[in-house]
């Protein structure tokens, strides 16, 4: 398996004078990266999932889906069999 690496850069800008800049690095060991790639599958997963929900609101309805009834969905996602390998650890 390959090294991953993360990185992470932040600015922060008044106008279009840069103020303040951070640059973050880790190396995670080798449990923390099967974790990291977990958890970002599944992030991405959700994201996904949802997002496709709300456009086909709407362009087949004009139906806005908002972030309750977004919310509401991933409950109710949670139960469904095909996403019950989300949950375990």
């Amino acid at each position: 398996m390959e090294t991953l690496t993360f990185g992470f850069e932040g600015e922060v800008k008044k106008s279009n004078f840069l103020i303040d800049s951070t640059r973050y690095r880790f190396y995670p060991t080798s449990e923390q990266e099967q974790l990291l790639r977990r958890t970002l599958g599944c992030v991405r997963l959700v994201y996904n999932k949802a997002l496709h929900t709300r456009t086909e609101a709407w362009y087949e309805r004009q139906e806005r889906v908002d972030y309750k009834q977004t919310s509401g969905m991933l409950t109710e996602w949670k139960k469904q069999e095909e996403l019950q390998f989300q949950g375990r650890s």
